[in-house]
């Protein structure tokens, strides 16, 4: 696995490692709590709904190339614009496992507020928003291409609800691009 060193790397799309995907890795044990200073770095942001004006989506990180390779994914939901949180607290996909003090193997009940605490240490939010405002820009762009006194494009959406739809939408998305310009 890969990961991309720069401290600011692009979002993935959503064709990059699917979240679900930590579960075939390797199982990584830690003495709990995790180390103090684990890095993670980001490895993919996806936006999964892309409803207006809140989405919703997942986010993967992994540890720094080597092995044992360790990952974290969890849900996260756009509450407002520009506030974004994590879905389920409760629900972290990790492959790491975490040891109790008496050296049993803790329940996911019982790693959660561990798990959590890595989470709140990444800056996370920040590359959800990065990928939420790629979207925004690829689709004022794609809206800007379609502005009058451009060529348009002959083929239309099968079905009139459809294309009235799409009409209103790009409608809707041009008019805030330009009200953001001015």
């Amino acid at each position: 696995m890969k990961a991309h060193p720069s401290p600011h790397p692009q979002p993935r799309s959503e064709a990059a490692i699917p979240a679900w995907a930590i579960f075939a890795w390797p199982t990584v044990l830690w003495q709990s709590p995790p180390p103090p200073r684990t890095r993670f770095l980001h490895l993919g942001t996806s936006v999964t709904t892309r409803g207006a004006p809140l989405r919703a989506g997942q986010t993967l990180w992994g540890g720094p190339d080597g092995e044992p390779a360790t990952g974290l994914a969890w849900d996260w939901i756009e509450l407002a614009q520009g506030v974004v949180a994590m879905a389920d607290p409760m629900a972290v996909i990790t492959n790491v496992r975490l040891i109790g003090p008496g050296g049993e193997v803790m329940t996911s009940f019982e790693a959660a507020p561990h798990l959590n605490e890595l989470v709140h240490a990444l800056p996370w939010q920040s590359e959800v928003q990065r990928a939420l405002a790629d979207i925004r820009h690829r689709r004022r762009r794609a809206c800007l291409s379609r502005a009058p006194g451009r060529p348009q494009s002959t083929e239309r959406p099968s079905g009139a609800a459809n294309a009235v739809s799409l009409g209103r939408s790009c409608q809707a998305s041009c008019a805030a691009a330009s009200s953001a310009r001015v």
